[in-house]
């Protein structure tokens, strides 16, 4: 099967003189009745305050997990830009590195941290802060 502007088409080749209008159960995407009772642009779910806190939690959790990894990458980049010779090599590693850690501060921002994990998120930019300037990083 192949899809042209949406429309599914077999494979042999159909004139547009050959063309049929399409009946209403061979489109190939569901399209909303006009006047449907329902506004499919209005969320149906309804969340509750406990259950807001456990998602708020969750993402937290997830935010942070996210920022140790991304860090722990950018170190990796940086060490690997630092220790290489190869001039296309070290100025990948070290675009990698400075956007991973423009990453970590944008969304360090959007996540509460616990004391302890901001105190090694901020050791770990620390390092990766020096590693970027010794590869003649700005900030």
């Amino acid at each position: 099967m192949k899809f042209v502007r949406g429309y599914v088409v077999r494979r042999e080749l159909i004139l547009r003189s050959q063309r049929k209008p399409l009946i209403r159960g061979e489109h190939p995407t569901r399209v909303p009745e006009k006047n449907s009772s329902r506004d499919s642009r209005k969320p149906v779910l309804k969340t509750t305050v406990d259950k807001q806190l456990t998602l708020e939690k969750q993402f937290n959790r997830a935010g942070t997990q996210f920022l140790k990894v991304d860090v722990a990458t950018a170190l990796t980049f940086a060490e690997t830009a630092l220790g290489t010779q190869d001039a296309p090599k070290k100025r990948r590693n070290r675009k990698s590195a400075r956007k991973a850690y423009d990453t970590v501060v944008r969304m360090a921002k959007k996540v509460t941290l616990s004391d302890q994990d901001s105190k090694e998120l901020e050791r770990g930019l620390q390092r990766l802060r020096a590693n970027l300037r010794r590869l003649g990083e700005t900030f």
